[in-house]
């Protein structure tokens, strides 16, 4: 994203939570429960029984548990590649509470990834932050207007700044 003439990225306005050790943004999403590797993604086992696991397995699994160091069915963590855990409640919607009052993530139908983005006390450290949102929420608009979201995947979305920016939509159109 342009900014006072130099580009902006995520890398440099998002939530690095054990920063200098660990630079990784925190982007709470599934894929967190791969580290974000396809590889990962990918990797299958199978039981002694034959049985075949797969990153279904570990997702289950990390949703049970998602600050295991080393999940039982894959040989990966379920903590993300920031260096803490994608909370399942934050990155599953619409799924159901069984008759014991657990939450069933499996059935989620929903999706949810977040961006966390370093939120200063002063205004005017946030600048480049709201840039980088401005032009985040433009690239999502066009996406899903021009139709390149599929049929089956419903795509909604919100930034920090969205709440100001309908605000200053709303004031504009009545004072035209």
């Amino acid at each position: 994203v342009p900014y006072n003439g130099s580009n902006i990225t995520l890398e440099d306005i998002c939530y690095k939570p054990v920063s200098p050790a660990n630079n990784n943004c925190t982007v709470m999403s599934v894929l967190q429960f791969f580290q974000n590797s396809a590889e990962k993604l990918n990797m299958t086992a199978s039981t002694v029984n034959d049985e075949n696991i797969t990153y279904l397995d570990h997702i289950y699994n990390c949703n049970r548990n998602p600050t295991s160091p080393h999940d039982t069915s894959l040989p990966i963590p379920c903590l993300g590649q920031f260096g803490g855990p994608a909370l399942p409640n934050i990155i599953t919607g619409g799924y159901s509470v069984d008759k014991n009052g657990l939450d069933r993530f499996e059935d989620g139908t929903a999706l949810i990834v977040t961006f966390t983005v370093n939120n200063h006390i002063s205004e005017s450290d946030n600048a480049m932050a709201e840039a980088w949102e401005a032009q985040y929420l433009e690239y999502i608009k066009n996406y899903t207007s021009q139709g390149k979201s599929k049929n089956n995947l419903k795509i909604a979305f919100l930034a920090e700044r969205s709440l100001q920016d309908e605000i200053d939509r709303e004031s504009n159109s009545d004072i035209v």
